[in-house]
């Protein structure tokens, strides 16, 4: 057997493939994507054998992607999602970056990728980190001083290099930006510090679609959100009326919804509490097991 987060492999047809994917996007991917109308459509997983879901809505939302029998999907929730549990993401934050964090409140920033395959889509800036027209870097600064926050910009691993190489050098005071290395550096998984968070900040990442586990707020910040649903789109309608979270385009609400979402844990907590029970059958922090539990019986008749 063979278990892959992304790679659709299998040696030979002895082999079995158990996919687990890598998040509960409401991005189009696979079929659901604007193809040349000269492309042959061809299933992406026809080779996956079993597949991983978190719910009945993740599995109905991938496999309109992916296109393949439904009764291959096992609802047994995502094995990394049990360090949101289990880790003790300060103390691990605390081993990359030292003193650098201290006792302020901590926000992660996971800006999704543009350049998909070669092909750049939506149209957000890099003048300043969250890609707004305007911002004022000793306000933004000041101000996170003032509520004690810091920002953790997480890059995506697909765009690391280039984001790394605009913001080597940004006069942010309280900007921490955790790179992959720095994680594979302390052999950890982005997953084991997650829990840090006191909030997330993104624009389309599935990220918070785990992170809602944790019961705390998320904010979006989709800056080019009509030139990236054009090129890439989503599998909902609308993301406007989805996303469990306040949706901010300039600093000043920025600023206004961080300080809210922060003091007041009954701002979007319905929203929030919708969207977990669409998403996760499962809020336990046992997911590995129920996985495993499966993996044994599909490879007992194996097993001699």
């Amino acid at each position: 057997m063979l278990v892959s987060t992304h790679a659709v492999h299998k040696p030979t047809k002895r082999h079995i493939n158990f996919h687990l994917w890598h998040g509960a996007s409401i991005k189009k991917l696979g079929a659901m994507e604007d193809r040349a109308e000269e492309e042959l459509f061809k299933p992406p997983w026809e080779k996956v054998d079993h597949i991983m879901s978190y719910s009945e809505t993740y599995t109905t939302f991938l496999n309109a992607c992916m296109v393949t029998d439904p009764k291959k999907y096992h609802i047994t929730g995502a094995p990394r999602n049990d360090f949101l549990f289990t880790s003790n993401g300060i103390d691990n934050l605390k081993r990359i970056f030292k003193n650098q964090v201290g006792s302020c409140r901590l926000i992660f920033y996971f800006p999704t990728f543009r350049d998909y395959y070669g092909e750049k889509q939506g149209d957000r800036n890099y003048k300043n980190i969250f890609g707004f027209e305007e911002f004022l870097i000793d306000e933004f600064d000041d101000f996170l001083e003032k509520e004690g926050l810091k920002i953790i910009l997480k890059p995506h691993p697909h765009e690391e290099s280039l984001v790394l190489e605009y913001f080597k050098n940004y006069p942010l005071r309280n900007l921490l930006i955790l790179s992959d290395a720095a994680l594979v550096g302390h052999a950890f998984d982005l997953y084991e510090v997650l829990n840090a968070a006191d909030l997330v900040i993104t624009d389309y990442s599935s990220i918070y679609d785990d992170f809602l586990l944790l019961n705390r707020p998320v904010l979006f910040a989709p800056v080019d959100i009509k030139s990236y649903s054009q090129k890439r789109g989503f599998v909902i309608e609308s993301f406007e009326d989805w996303v469990p979270g306040p949706i901010v385009f300039n600093q000043t609400s920025l600023q206004h919804e961080l300080v809210r979402l922060l003091d007041d844990s009954s701002y979007y907590s319905a929203e929030r509490e919708r969207v977990k029970k669409l998403q996760h059958r499962y809020k336990d922090g046992l997911s590995s097991q129920r996985l495993w539990k499966v993996i044994s019986e599909i490879m007992q008749p194996y097993i001699h």
